[in-house]
């Protein structure tokens, strides 16, 4: 006699099987596997939520480095259906279902940049980045997975399109700090150069007050400095500066 065998509701390894199957999970995975030579792999931590009377299981899936474990996603899978789920939008906190959180991070959202760009030079320090809304594309410039940074879009600010190249600003805020940017250089679809540009930087044990503050000025002639300032205990001590010129061919002349 033959009998079959059916599982009610969703284990976390089925749960666990139905995320790693995700195309942003997936990215992720050759991104990793890409950076650690083949050493590192997508990981989760798991725990379970009551929402509304109705039970979920959730996921933070990431990198477990040895100094700590850097999230990608945060997810929320049904316990009683693996294919009801749930992603974290990092901006509001809030979870919204797969389809509706995929729609979201592919919408392009228009950031009133346009006067602003076109205002040389451009002052970093003038601008808040963070509370700036990104453009989005997919699939768009050579190289840009490099710089999705956990999402599944390649976010970024447009600063200024100078002769036949187009500068960019993309928040690289996957790691430690959410004020950290880089400014890229595109030409001819083709991310050319990279520098960190802007955003505040501290060692992780250090104290109130010791840190470093990265800003920058660019002109309409594409001429770049990039100035960082160290700080400690609050007190200026130190200040440098690099200075850049844009060639022809879009990459970034150190000077």
């Amino acid at each position: 006699m033959k009998y079959k065998t059916t599982t009610i509701g969703c284990s976390v390894d089925q749960a666990m099987d139905n995320l790693i199957a995700l195309k942003e999970l997936k990215l992720q995975h050759h991104l990793l596997d890409s950076i650690t030579k083949g050493k590192g792999n997508i990981a989760f931590l798991t725990d379970s939520i009551d929402i509304d009377g109705e039970k979920y299981l959730s996921f933070s899936a990431g990198y477990n480095g040895l100094e700590r474990f850097e999230t990608y996603y945060n997810f929320l899978v049904n316990s009683q259906d693996c294919q009801d789920i749930r992603v974290m939008d990092i901006v509001s906190g809030t979870y919204f279902p797969l389809s509706e959180w995929r729609e979201k991070q592919e919408r392009t959202t228009i950031q009133d940049f346009n006067e602003a760009k076109k205002s040389f030079p451009i002052n970093s320090k003038k601008y808040n980045w963070t509370n700036t809304a990104y453009q989005s594309v997919q699939k768009h410039f050579e190289g840009e997975e490099e710089f999705y940074c956990g999402n599944s879009s390649f976010r970024y600010i447009p600063l200024a399109d100078i002769d036949k190249t187009t500068i960019v600003l993309v928040p690289m805020d996957c790691g430690d700090f959410d004020d950290y940017f880089s400014l890229l250089t595109i030409q001819d679809n083709r991310i050319i150069s990279d520098v960190h540009a802007e955003g505040l930087w501290y060692e992780p044990d250090a104290k109130d007050g010791d840190e470093k503050q990265t800003s920058f000025t660019l002109t309409e002639r594409g001429a770049l400095v990039i100035t960082t300032e160290m700080f400690k205990g609050n007190k200026l001590m130190k200040t440098e500066s690099q200075k850049y010129q844009l060639m022809a061919d879009g990459s970034l002349k150190q000077l």
